[in-house]
């Protein structure tokens, strides 16, 4: 499993997804970190594993598989890619996790694969599993769109 804490706690800063960079403040883009190979048809993967977007419907596929190994065992879970359509918002972090459900046997077991959003508070607010039909790449980009025409909040 990933740990999200890192990333929702002090300073989070990821590679730059968005045109002509200088930094954005983090208030005003998007974290993304996890198991992830492209972003919006790019692939990011030489540039880590932590980005900032611009809020909006982001597409994000993740790798063919993962692995982790300590001194006494290893575990590959091969997922294939998957796509994941995520509709994003300023200030908070969504992470795309991979990991083991339950105990794994000597040869087999289950694994599980999906994204969280996590608002600024460090609090999951919306889950995601991967995208099941080009409906759901639709459904991400009209609520982004309707995200964008909400007014402005008002401190």
């Amino acid at each position: 499993m990933i740990s999200a804490s890192a990333c929702i706690t002090g300073t989070r800063r990821g590679y730059p997804l968005y045109p002509n960079p200088p930094l954005i403040e983090q208030q005003r883009v998007a974290f993304l970190t996890g198991y992830v190979l492209e972003v919006d048809g790019k692939d990011v993967s030489a540039q880590g594993r932590s980005f900032d977007l611009l809020p909006g419907c982001h597409i994000v596929v993740t790798p063919s598989k993962s692995g982790t190994m300590d001194s006494t065992a290893g575990v590959v879970i091969t997922t294939g890619p998957r796509t994941f359509a995520i509709p994003m918002k300023a200030a908070h972090s969504y992470v795309i996790e991979v990991g083991v459900s339950g105990t794994f046997g000597e040869l087999s077991g289950s694994g599980y694969l999906l994204g969280r959003e996590i608002d600024e508070a460090g609090n999951t607010t919306r889950k995601f599993a991967p995208a099941a039909s080009p409906q759901d790449v639709q459904d991400c980009m009209r609520e982004a769109q309707n995200m964008s025409m909400a007014p402005p909040c008002r401190g």
